[in-house]
């Protein structure tokens, strides 16, 4: 099997796909001296390597130290070693990579290298951690409040233990002023992990970007999350996708908490993309959330997707449909049950009179028994997407018997040969 491969966006893999396979270290040093000797390089993944050897550290610090070279980005897939705290050390030391990630590394000292890593670099603006299952023997917190250039953190996947929590939601509080993106997507936290890292970054500055899915959460740290949305404002997309409530939780008081987090985007004004796909919504929060959105005048995309609307819940948001302002993308899909023939031919009427949406996240695996009824729900998205209010307003009236002559089976064309959507894109319009 091939060890190694190249693709156009100058990445060079070393290792194996598959796990159980391991490439010698001869076989490994080969390969970095292709790597040397092409300058061309620059994303460097390790896939399934055991970074057991001095020599094999030698080599890599000759690569990085003494030929100076600089990666954009380097990946440690499945790696483990003795050395590879070393060349996590190496890496960071010499100030040079923008993108690191570490992907199921278990060996010991790695986390360690990271948190001291991020102490003294200057260059690391993306780190991704996932699969680890050491954190709580690891601080970030003083790494995280004097490294200044890194804007994302990634620990999705990983075990974020409740010792950890404290400490990383100290760091991420108003001392830390670079870190734009975090996401701690399925991290086993629990409500309370939660509520204090939401607290924490109510009064941060720099987060525009927050991921909380796939956690438990409950009262505490829901009624976080309200004043977070509701006092921040730098925070512009939140993700609350597939969140799951504490065993034996009052799911009455569940909703209601739920409830209150979207009560607030009435008011907020800065928030450009929430999901909270995944959660079983009841129909009382869903009508509450349809209400808010249509008070919002900032959020260009909400994803509902997967939440198990009723034709009572894909009814709440076509009434308010005529009434959002700045939503682009209103994701309805996977909500199969609730697309019942009487709530599509409504949502067609509602998009009659909506020019801002141009995506409900329908696919052709949702259900929808009127092929007809699909075919104007797209052509009317497809509108939107080609800008007709501005149009409307713009082109001279002269134009449209043009336009309208060259369209006279539209309502049977498919989504991309739309004759309307293709005309109103480019200049085909104004042509003799």
């Amino acid at each position: 099997m091939m060890h190694w491969t190249t693709t156009q966006s100058n990445a060079f893999r070393i290792g194996s796909t598959r796990r159980q396979e391991k490439i010698s270290e001869v076989r490994v040093q080969s390969l970095l001296k292709r790597v040397r000797d092409d300058d061309s390089v620059r994303k460097l993944v390790f896939s399934n390597i055991d970074f057991h050897s001095f020599e094999l550290s030698r080599s890599l610090e000759k690569l990085f130290v003494q030929d100076g070279r600089r990666f954009s980005c380097i990946k440690l897939i499945h790696c483990s070693g003795p050395q590879l705290p070393s060349l996590i050390s190496t890496l960071l030391d010499q100030g040079s990579t923008k993108s690191l990630t570490l992907s199921h590394c278990q060996e010991p000292g790695a986390m360690e290298a990271i948190a001291e890593g991020l102490r003294t670099n200057q260059s690391l603006e993306i780190l991704r951690i996932s699969g680890a299952t050491f954190l709580q023997e690891v601080s970030l917190e003083e790494g995280l409040t004097r490294n200044n250039t890194l804007h994302e953190l990634d620990l999705s996947g990983s075990h974020i233990s409740e010792h950890v929590v404290p400490r990383l939601a100290a760091a991420l509080g108003s001392r830390n002023h670079g870190l734009k993106v975090l996401k701690l997507n399925d991290c086993d936290l629990e409500d309370d992990g939660v509520s204090r890292i939401v607290t924490s970054i109510i009064q941060n500055e720099s987060v525009v970007r927050l991921e909380l899915s796939h956690n438990i959460v409950s009262g505490a740290s829901l009624e976080a999350t309200a004043k977070l949305i509701e006092q921040n404002t730098t925070l512009k997309h939140l993700s609350l996708a597939a969140l799951k409530p504490p065993h034996k939780a009052n799911h009455g008081a569940h909703r209601r908490h739920l409830t209150r987090v979207i009560r607030v985007l009435a008011t907020n004004t800065t928030m450009v993309s929430l999901d909270v796909s995944g959660n079983q919504l009841h129909e009382a929060t869903v009508a509450e959330m349809a209400e808010c959105l249509s008070m919002n005048a900032s959020l260009e995309i909400f994803d509902a997707s997967g939440c198990g609307l009723s034709e009572a819940g894909i009814s709440a948001f076509v009434d308010r449909l005529p009434e959002y302002r700045s939503l682009r993308s209103l994701n309805l899909g996977e909500n199969d049950s609730g697309f019942t023939p009487c709530a599509a031919e409504a949502l067609v009427k509602a998009l009659e009179h909506n020019r801002v949406l141009t995506d409900l996240g329908l696919t052709d695996d949702d259900e929808m028994e009127n092929d007809a009824i699909t075919s104007r729900i797209r052509h009317y998205l497809d509108l939107n997407r080609a800008g007709r209010k501005a149009l409307k307003e713009d082109v001279a009236l002269s134009l449209w018997p043009v336009l309208l002559a060259r369209t006279p089976f539209a309502d049977d064309c498919g989504r991309q040969a739309n004759c309307l959507y293709s005309l109103l894109q480019g200049p085909a319009l104004f042509e003799a």
